[in-house]
């Protein structure tokens, strides 16, 4: 996108980005937030913004781990 005053930088939209299996994504413009379904736990970064120009979304596509008991080990991730 052009524009004539250099200090203004134009907003690219990203691709939409993937929904976490069990979990929701709520995108509006250049944001993105992530949720994970009850039982799961977010691995990964709970919010990504889009990139300026627009090649992308920042950090890594997050994703919902399921909670095991795992006796003696506490809580670890399922994926």
């Amino acid at each position: 996108m052009y524009t004539s005053n250099p200090y203004i930088i134009p907003y690219t939209e990203c691709a939409p980005p993937n929904s976490p299996s069990n979990g929701a994504l709520m995108a509006s413009g250049k944001y993105a937030n992530y949720t994970c379904d009850l039982g799961f736990s977010l691995d990964g970064p709970s919010s990504r913004e889009c990139k300026t120009d627009g090649t992308g979304w920042s950090g890594a596509e997050p994703v919902c781990c399921k909670y095991k008991d795992t006796p003696g080990n506490g809580v670890h991730h399922d994926i």
